[in-house]
């Protein structure tokens, strides 16, 4: 409640995303819809749309630790502790 307030006085363009981002859903309640919520859901929390993200960006990642060998060695010895 006092964040809003705060946030009531500042102009749009000085406030952080998120706080705008608040205060349009209190203002547009209905931008949180079932149907709306149901393809966000569906689309980005889908394990299959998880899959082909680290398909794509897996190669891309190990490309570039290889080209600046960035990679770190495991030290052997962990595998004789018991």
């Amino acid at each position: 409640m006092k964040m809003m307030q705060k946030v009531e006085r500042m102009s749009i363009k000085d406030l952080s995303k998120n706080e705008q981002i608040a205060l349009y859903i209190r203002d547009n309640p209905e931008a949180l819809s079932q149907e709306l919520m149901l393809y966000v859901a569906t689309h980005y929390m889908n394990y299959g749309y998880i899959r082909k993200r680290i398909k794509e960006l897996y190669p891309k990642i190990v490309k570039n630790n290889i080209q600046d060998n960035n990679f770190v060695i495991i030290p052997e010895h962990y595998e004789n502790q018991e």
